[in-house]
């Protein structure tokens, strides 16, 4: 890619992300008692509770967890400087 089309890249995909890792860290902050409570009422055999909230509690964490693999990817595979540190021309 051109210098030109990776800072298009960047720009466009920082503008449209920022949104979407808002929404992200608010549902990563949610999710943990989510869970909590799952686990415990399927520990406790409260089996009619736990599937009302296992049917929020698993697309959300999939959500999370997909997205956080995505936001990994982005930040240290595909945008990692090609140069070192301190390296300049």
């Amino acid at each position: 890619l051109s210098t030109s089309h990776r800072a298009f890249v960047r720009m466009t995909l920082s503008n449209y992300s920022a949104g979407k890792m808002a929404r992200r860290m608010l549902l990563a902050v949610v999710i943990v008692p989510l869970i909590l409570i799952t686990l415990s009422r399927a520990l406790r055999e409260r089996f009619a509770s736990h599937r009302a909230i296992a049917r929020w509690t698993l697309p959300l964490w999939l959500y999370v967890s997909v997205t956080g693999v995505i936001v990994y990817w982005l930040l240290y595979i595909a945008y990692a400087p090609i140069w070192p540190v301190g390296f300049r021309l």
